[in-house]
């Protein structure tokens, strides 16, 4: 063996010191391994190298004494010299791209060969300096597995340049800033799989033939074993090869393995289910990837691999959760506070800061909109915003004045004159360092971006456009900080810009109370980082807190260290208590768990574990009605596929735009050439609509103010005929996170640390047992005397035990036993007391039934909510009304504080009034509807609740059966409910007598009686029954139906079997078109349509007033069939849980359901509505008079409900025995 000239020992590094500190599996750490001189500490300082390297590998061993021995096969060997003491190489020009292609020893070349590997950055001047190293997960210790010869050329490597964007939330943030980016993460010699690859038990068979060398040396290395493991995982020679990564691709991945680059995905797309693998490297590596997430991927070939790293391709971690840009950039300092105020948004409330925001926005964009160029104009358009009800109700929120926020507003005048002058009229030139362009036009305002290519969505403050270009124009009421947050924001609006088409260079960031206006251009590692901070949060969102199922806490980012910020932190109490469920290691972490002891001292583990259940359940209840409206469908499936699940209306023409209404503006849309009422889709009337066309998602939003069969009416922030004219537009629904939202930070009220958080808990967790006063004062029988004696004895011990409560009471009130009267007495009498009442219920029409009552009592109140929704009777106790003339925060106040009966739903009681007035007693109508979260803010409203409600009738909506079985249908007048707190009605005045004891057979066991003997004797009244005979003397069946005795008060009309029928019949000239989601087994049965509407024909030309006639179906398909051959009669048709609450003197109850028998007997679970007892039970409950109900009883009687009643409906079954084409004529 020669010797090297000048030869220096180079130092010894152990094979088994290198594993104890590198450990991989599959290596026995504890072993004694033989030792080799090749090994010397590895390095993560920059290596560069500029001289090719060849030695002949021969035969390299090591003896006992470390000595180099040659083996018989060549080793493939990284060869490397530090950058430290090494002077620089004195001549060499760096290779342009196509010279010499920038590889590194990760980067695989096409051909059948081993893509070459770069070993130096320069070359080195003795070869004592070499770093000698194993090339990582390339060594394999058996001569046999490989034949292959490949020169490993040399290259230079350029050093990464540094990343001017987003440092921060880079995930290189931690790294040294010199550190090439193609350098190793961790210093590993060994691949995870080096459990079958190594095997060090007898010797090392490797080491370097050492030649003697000069300064030009050209030494070169072979070798015969190159392990191909990496190439394997992106082999194409499999069914992962017919992906295209170079368009952008939606797809779903199928697997993931890890790599020494990083991570290399198994992808399969969503559109034409082609499968192909992607390598993601460097800073992209760092994402949390799982099987069966989606992304949206564009990569690039490198050789025969598609690869993403830091220069080539991007990602979208689920790009269908479409993330706000300020979500996104506001994470920045702290994720898990980002998270957190996504999940419980509107839990900090207004203050100064953010008032000052929101006008300063609105000031700026009025002015531009309106062209106003002077002090004087503007300070106009400034005192109009401030006397705004908008306004106003904001300052009464926040506890601002209108003199204090006007000084605060007026400190912009002059900034926005002089902003203007010189980028709008070219007035004057601006500052040197501000901007030097020109704004030519305002293109938009607040325009609304949707983009699920990049996953995310915002508000552009102002587009508009400069010389070159449209741009976005950002603006900002602080100090010019030019922050990371606030260039990410622009760099974001950028990008979401080019996608849509417009060709943007850059963005303005404007400062404007300094008078700073910078242009923002967004670099490609600005961008690169930007989305992959997006990615990170993404992944927390939809793996986040209540993403663990219903005991899980999902994953969440670790806390911050930092007891200063943490101590202040407004969401600190959430955070601390979802910590105290997670696997973090808080050892290290002092300055988090001081702040977790101190914060949640107050809270117990039972405390603890309702708020985590909950926090699931409504996660998981969240996460179903993304999948039943889900708003990714918007843009993801096509139109006439949405159309067809009944949750769009597609191809409508505006055909009118009202004025402008505070910037709202009603539009008309109607469908040209089409039969098809537009009432038969799920959108209804107060949904919240968007508004898309052919090629852009949400051109706009708003609220349906009105639909009928030919056209709808929508209230939108903008007039699209504008921008959009001649378009067409599509109309969908979806479940906004708004009630989520909602009862999340609802929820979050009973961790406070307050006295009345303390009594919920008390109540609601714990279960205390309520208390009761021995005595009344004798204020109630002078005051009450006369209010008490309109009740009945069962009332009146309702409503005299409510006033003796302390904490709590709740009142069972079975159907017809008059709730509503019981509720207006307990009222009266409270205000009798001097005490002032909150009402609150689920839905609006049940507050607005209350209201009513109210009024015809003489009781004032207050009618919280949306004008929209409120009963036009009530409108004249409106707040809209009632507040219409306050220009100023106080005139707001005094308003608010004059009435001691305020009116509002569950969901609108997070109105400012509620958190800063407590009120006396809270009654909460139909409880047994509402979700335990949503009732909790009207509860901390108030000192003392009653809750009435009947568990019996219609339960709380959860569309999510495991959030439904692990307790979210529970409402909280059942999880009170116990025989010292509670009373029941049970004196009805509604059904008579065989109503009512169907409903005891079904429901009741029994315990409902009818209130009067002339209430138990009603029947239904025909006046012309005569005519009705004359008529229909060819349908015995219908007459039969229409038998007016009390022992015929309740008939059941047996269709038969009609599943086997033709349901394509002639007489449907309205026929409708539905999916095979919409089949007759499904929600549509055409010839119970035809039956109920023969009834409700011969009932009307008997004499029987319309509006006594009410018609109740399963589903919305159904309703909507009747509905158009019974809209020109004027005769209510609604599902169940519309007609709750409501009664009429003959109801016509349709089941719809019609199935074989044969297929599936025993499977009910398409019948699950129909085996729902309490709808069934408030469907038979609405009838005063008579009840009809048609069905199929061969299907009825496998459903458990039905099964339980059908006997007793034997004698007044009646089977159809005419010819369906009989009943078809007549109709038509």
């Amino acid at each position: 063996m020669k010797r090297v000239k000048n030869k220096v020992q180079p130092q010894v590094t152990k094979i088994s010191d290198f594993f104890a500190k590198a450990p991989c599996n599959g290596v026995d750490n504890k072993r004694k391994l033989p030792e080799c001189s090749v090994l010397n500490p590895l390095t993560n300082l920059p290596q560069k190298c500029d001289q090719e390297v060849s030695p002949k590998c021969k035969k390299i061993k090591c003896d006992e004494n470390d000595t180099v021995v040659p083996p018989p096969y060549s080793v493939n060997f990284k060869v490397c010299t530090p950058d430290k003491g090494l002077k620089p190489s004195t001549s060499m020009k760096t290779p342009t791209p196509s010279q010499s292609p920038r590889l590194n020893n990760r980067t695989p070349q096409s051909g059948k060969k081993g893509t070459p590997r770069k070993l130096f950055e320069k070359s080195p001047r003795r070869v004592e300096d070499f770093n000698v190293q194993l090339l990582e997960a390339f060594v394999k210790m058996s001569p046999s597995l490989s034949n292959k010869k490949i020169k490993i050329k040399c290259t230079p490597t350029k050093v990464a340049e540094e990343s001017q964007g987003l440092k921060r939330g880079s995930p290189a943030q931690n790294r040294n800033e010199t550190t090439p980016s193609k350098s190793p993460k961790t210093p590993s010699l060994v691949s995870p799989r080096a459990k079958t690859k190594l095997s060090f038990l007898d010797s090392v068979d490797a080491c370097l033939k050492k030649e003697p060398m000069d300064d030009d040396f050209d030494l070169k290395l072979e070798c015969d074993i190159l392990d191909d493991e990496f190439d394997s995982l992106l082999s194409f020679e499999d069914e992962f090869s017919t992906l295209d990564l170079q368009k952008p691709q939606h797809c779903t991945i199928v697997d993931i393995n890890q790599s020494d680059r990083g991570v290399v995905l198994k992808l399969k797309s969503s559109k034409d289910g082609r499968k192909g693998k992607c390598s993601v490297e460097e800073f992209w590596s760092s994402g949390h990837f799982k099987a069966g997430d989606s992304v949206y991927i564009n990569a690039e070939m490198v050789g025969n691999k598609w690869v993403i790293n830091n220069k080539k391709g991007w990602l979208v971690y689920e790009p269908d959760l479409l993330i706000p840009c300020t979500s996104v950039v506001g994470s920045l300092f702290c994720k898990r506070k980002g998270v957190l105020s996504d999940l419980f948004r509107g839990f900090e409330g207004s203050n100064r800061i953010m008032i000052v925001g929101i006008l300063t926005h609105t000031l700026l964009q009025q002015a531009l909109k309106n062209k106003l160029t002077t002090t004087e104009e503007i300070r106009g358009l400034m005192k109009s915003i401030l006397e705004s009800k908008d306004t106003v109700k904001k300052l009464y929120e926040s506890d601002l004045t209108l003199p204090e926020i006007e000084t605060e507003l007026e400190v912009f005048l002059p900034k926005l004159v002089t902003f203007i002058a010189e980028y709008i009229n070219r007035e004057s030139q601006p500052e040197g360092s501000n901007w030097q362009g020109k704004i030519c036009e305002i293109n938009d305002i607040e325009e609304n971006l949707w983009c699920p290519e990049l996953g995310i969505k915002g508000k552009i403050d102002v587009t508009v456009q400069t010389e070159s270009d449209i741009s976005p124009l950002e603006l900002k009421t602080g100090r010019a900080t030019m922050s990371l947050e606030h260039r990410g924001q622009v760099v974001l609006y950028i990008m979401m810009m080019n996608k849509f088409g417009y060709k943007v260079s850059s963005g303005l960031l404007l400062y404007l109370k300094e008078g700073v206006l910078k242009e923002i251009k967004a670099s490609a590692e600005e961008k690169r980082d930007v989305m992959i901070l997006r990615n990170e949060f993404a992944y927390f969102l939809s793996r986040g807190a209540g993403s663990g199922g219903v005991k899980g806490v999902g994953e969440m980012p670790q806390p911050l260290n930092n007891h200063r910020v943490c101590s202040k932190c407004p969401y600190n109490v959430i955070c601390t208590s979802y910590l105290k469920y997670e696997n973090h290691d808080l050892s290290h972490n002092k300055s988090i768990k001081e702040v977790q002891t101190k914060v949640t001292s107050h809270l117990t583990q039972p405390h603890l574990d309702y708020f985590l259940l909950w926090s699931n359940l409504l996660t998981m209840e969240s996460s179903s009605n993304k999948m039943s409206k889900s708003i990714k469908q918007i843009y993801t499936v096509s139109p006439e596929m949405r159309e067809s699940s009944g949750r769009c209306i597609i191809n409508l023409k505006i055909t009118h735009v009202g004025d402008d209404q505070n910037g709202l503006y009603e539009h008309t849309f109607e469908k040209p050439h089409s039969s098809t009422s537009l009432t038969v889709s799920d959108i209804a009337e107060n949904n919240y609509i968007v508004v898309s066309t052919d090629t852009r998602p949400a051109v706009a939003t708003g609220f349906v103010t009105e639909i009928s069969p030919t056209k709808i009416s929508i209230l939108l922030d903008r007039n699209l005929t504008k921008k959009y004219p001649q378009h067409s537009f599509h109309l969908d629904t979806y479940d906004t996170n708004i009630t989520y939202s909602f009862n999340m930070t609802s929820l979050s009220l009973l961790l406070e640390d307050t006295p009345r958080a303390a009594e919920l808990r008390d109540i609601i967790i714990d279960k205390k047992a309520p208390t009761f006063v021995a005595k009344l004062p004798s204020a109630v029988a002078k005051r009450g005397a006369s209010i008490l004696k309109r009740l009945n004895v069962v009332q009146q011990r309702a409503v005299l035990k409510a006033l003796c409560a302390n904490e709590f009471l709740l009142i069972k009130g079975m159907p017809g036993t008059g709730k509503s009267a019981t509720i207006v007495a307990l009222i009266q009498l409270l205000l009798a007391l001097n005490k002032s009442v909150l009402v609150t219920s689920h839905t609006h029409s049940a507050i607005d039934n209350i209201c009513i009552r109210l009024q015809q009592r003489g009781v004032d109140f207050l009618r919280l909510g949306s004008e929209s929704k409120i009963d036009p009777s009530v409108k004249a106790n409106s707040e809209a009304t009632l507040t219409k003339d306050c220009t100023t925060p106080q005139q707001m106040e005094e308003v608010y504080s004059r009435y001691n009966v305020i009116a509002v739903t569950c969901l609108g009681s997070g109105h400012p009034l509620l958190s800063k007035r407590t009120v006396d007693v809270c009654i909460v109508d139909e409880s047994t509807q509402v979700v335990q979260t949503s009732v909790l803010r009207p509860l901390h409203a108030a000192k003392t609740f009653v809750l009435i409600g009947d568990p019996h009738q219609l339960a709380p909506v959860v569309k999510n059966r495991a959030a439904s079985e692990a307790g979210m249908s529970e409402s909280l007048f059942e999880r009170l409910e116990n025989s010292d707190g509670i009373i029941a009605l049970n004196l009805n005045y509604r059904m008579n007598r065989t109503i009512t004891d169907l409903a005891n057979v079904l429901t009741y066991n029994g315990e409902l009686k009818t209130a009067t003997d002339e209430v138990a004797m009603r029947t239904l009244q025909i006046p012309n029954f005569e005519t009705v005979q004359t008529l229909y003397k060819d349908h015995p069946w219908l007459l039969k139906a229409l038998n007016t005795s009390l022992e015929t008060a309740v008939q059941l009309i047996d269709t038969g079997p009609v599943w086997q029928l033709p349901h394509d019949v002639k007489w449907n000239s309205k026929n409708l078109k539905f999916t095979k989601d919409y089949d007759l087994q499904n929600c549509l049965n055409i010839h119970e349509v035809a039956i109920v509407v023969t009834l409700v024909k011969a009932l009307l030309k008997g004499g029987v007033p319309a509006s006594s006639i009410g018609v109740i179906a399963t589903y919305r398909a159904q309703v909507a069939q009747i509905s158009q051959y019974l809209e020109e009669m004027n005769v209510e048709v609604s599902t169940v849980d519309q007609f709750q609450g409501r009664d009429k003197n003959v109801v016509i109850y349709s089941c719809t359901k019609s199935a074989d028998g044969a297929k599936g007997s025993k499977d009910t679970s398409r019948f699950e509505i129909l085996e729902d007892k309490r709808r069934l039970t408030v469907a038979i409950t609405r009838a005063k008079r008579k009840l009809l109900i048609v069905g199929d009883v061969t299907t009825l009687q496998r459903l458990s409900t039905f099964s339980k009643i059908l006997p007793a409906l034997e004698k007044n079954t009646i089977k159809f025995d005419s010819s369906w084409s009989a009943v078809f004529n007549s109709l038509h």
